[in-house]
């Protein structure tokens, strides 16, 4: 899925919400949120798939491998790249990159502890494909500095950006180290990248995939293949695993469906997560998701508030030009609350099935 993604407003797709906003006079009804329209209208989503999760996503694999001479998984040690890693694993299929950003700065607290898991993780498979290029890239809080530096007090005006202090962290990345953009270039590399997990939404007991506009879709600008998203086939068939798991709890009710979907940590997580087909971690601490951060900016475990925190302790300028563009933003609407939407959560929804418990049977 390579079409635009982004807010249509009087004809026109903004590549950032704001600027959007501002077209729609900051009439957040007036915005519509674009994202593959061509594509996904034309899939039946209602339809599961008769192969099974691993099937699908071994032929996915296979077609990538096929197609380009050079496969890269940006791998973060969680269930979903861990669940690609370990069909490469699996299969022995080659798999010629393994890239982790590991983050020089105040994550949370346990992040060194999990940032060796992920190196050891890596450092095993390439026990079992000694070819295999394993890439750390080391990201020290210059990288927010440099990107706050570039756009001042307009940061807000960047493509794809929220609220969030670090903003979307891989973005700056490659915007910030040439070298390892101009790989995106490359006709011949793939980069995966591990898109989360299907969203749900329920509304009349029916069942509907939805995709909010707060999710980091500036991936889809840098080119990576989003491998749970971009093969429509495998997102319709965790979509449908999914909703029979649902289904199967006693008392099932929509506030469960978003109480899961905010992934809160424990083992009601790693249940869903198997629910969804996926491989869980061997360390409990990711494979129960508490490296899952909340979704309040002022949450002491959340990253964006650290590093914010710090700006605002030793970079008095930095943290000034952040400030002065949140400031613009509250003119319109009230981000006091913690939250990093904008407005309203836009979404695009396309209908599943109907909603079927067990007591209905």
């Amino acid at each position: 899925m390579n079409k635009p993604v982004g807010w249509k407003v009087n004809g026109r797709i903004f590549d950032n919400k704001i600027r959007a906003l501002e077209e729609a006079k900051w009439n957040s009804n007036e915005v519509k949120f674009y994202f593959n329209e061509e594509i996904l209208t034309k899939h039946d989503f209602t339809k599961e798939p008769s192969k099974d999760f691993e099937q699908l996503c071994l032929e996915s694999i296979l077609k990538l491998r096929y197609t380009y001479e050079h496969i890269c998984l940006w791998f973060t040690g969680g269930t979903d790249s861990g669940t690609i890693l370990s069909l490469f694993e699996k299969y022995n299929i080659r798999l010629d990159e393994i890239l982790f950003y590991d983050r020089q700065y105040k994550v949370y607290e346990a992040w060194e502890q999990e940032s060796l898991y992920i190196k050891k993780e890596m450092d095993r498979f390439k026990r079992a494909q000694p070819h295999c290029k394993l890439t750390v890239i080391h990201i020290g809080y210059e990288n927010a500095q440099k990107f706050y530096k570039r756009n001042k007090d307009e940061w807000f005006y960047a493509p794809y950006t929220n609220i969030r202090f670090s903003k979307n962290l891989r973005y700056n990345i490659i915007d910030n180290t040439p070298q390892l953009g101009s790989n995106f270039e490359k006709k011949n590399r793939i980069d995966i990248f591990a898109r989360d997990k299907p969203k749900l939404i329920m509304h009349e007991k029916k069942w509907y995939l939805t995709f909010f506009d707060n999710i980091e879709y500036d991936t889809y600008k840098i080119g990576f293949h989003h491998f749970y998203w971009d093969n429509l086939d495998i997102m319709t068939k965790q979509a449908h695993m999914v909703i029979r798991w649902f289904e199967s709890k006693e008392n099932f009710t929509e506030n469960f469906l978003h109480e899961v979907q905010r992934h809160p940590p424990g083992p009601l997580y790693s249940e869903y997560c198997k629910a969804l087909g996926l491989k869980l971690p061997n360390w409990i601490y990711l494979s129960e998701g508490w490296s899952k951060s909340t979704t309040n900016r002022f949450d002491k475990n959340y990253e964006s508030h650290n590093i914010e925190k710090y700006a605002n302790k030793h970079d008095k300028k930095i943290f000034n030009y952040y400030n002065n563009g949140l400031n613009y933003i509250n003119k319109f609407f009230n981000i006091a609350d913690g939250g990093e939407v904008v407005g309203n959560n836009l979404s695009k929804t396309y209908f599943i099935k109907n909603l079927t418990l067990n007591r209905d049977h």
